[in-house]
């Protein structure tokens, strides 16, 4: 929530922030702890270009991952042992 406050439009934060807090769960407990720590974001409040909220939006509208097994960051591969070239 508090980066959505800082970088969106704010059409987009209402939207957002009323969303979380009809849902059930850690999605409003989220609303409700962040709700002190708004101030200090407000302060800090930059939205977006243009440009990048396009592509945002282009994000959001995309479909999801194929089926398969998931994607793993390099970060998260086992390390391989170098072999020499026969």
């Amino acid at each position: 929530m508090l980066s959505g406050a800082m970088r969106l439009p704010w059409p987009q934060v209402v939207a957002r922030v009323a969303a979380a807090a009809r849902a059930d769960g850690p999605s409003r407990r989220g609303v409700l702890d962040a709700v002190p720590r708004l101030p200090g974001a407000l302060r800090r409040r930059r939205v977006l270009p243009p440009a990048v909220l396009a592509d945002l939006d282009l994000l959001a509208r995309a479909p999801g991952p194929a089926p398969g097994p998931p994607v793993t960051s390099p970060s998260h591969r086992t390390p391989t042992t170098a072999q020499e070239p026969t």
